[in-house]
């Protein structure tokens, strides 16, 4: 593998082989966005692979869900899997333009409470949700702040 990271020689061997057995691991687990994303960061993969598979998690409002915050069941939109696919864009540097990030903020627009956060769905709350999201009250500082930095980062900040 041919890492984009610059690392100290003696510990390049080591990161190199971790990313190879990291990539088999979630290659056999059937997570073609990991996969993808470890093409991206260690071997100069295509950005656009990685947007093809994230773009599996993106439901028809807009919003992400369908498994990609693995403690949310649900595959209706959530704040806490649009808060990841925010930063999975964030990461690639090299990403081409497409339709995700505008439908993203649509979700975003659309989602919004008077209290500026965005909650869980009924549909969410009703489905299997870890015991840390289970009690989860909004509006609340994680994921509010994160969802407004990174849609500020990305150029699809909602208005105040």
């Amino acid at each position: 593998m041919t890492s984009t990271f610059s690392l100290p020689s003696d510990r390049r061997k080591d990161a190199e082989l971790a990313a190879t057995r990291g990539r088999a691991f979630v290659q056999k687990a059937g997570f073609p966005l990991g996969t993808a994303m470890i093409d991206h960061a260690w071997s100069g993969g295509p950005a656009q692979a990685v947007m093809d598979e994230l773009a599996e998690y993106q439901n028809d409002d807009g919003g992400f869900g369908r498994g990609l915050e693995v403690d949310i069941e649900s595959p209706a939109s959530n704040p806490f899997a649009a808060r990841l696919a925010m930063m999975i864009l964030l990461g690639l540097g090299d990403r081409p333009s497409s339709s995700l990030e505008a439908n993203l903020h649509r979700w975003l627009i659309d989602n919004q409470h008077d209290d500026g956060d965005r909650h869980f769905s009924e549909e969410t709350r009703e489905g299997e949700l870890a015991p840390w999201f289970a009690g989860w009250t909004f509006p609340s500082l994680n994921p509010a702040c994160c969802l407004a930095g990174y849609a500020n980062q990305l150029g699809i900040a909602t208005p105040v």
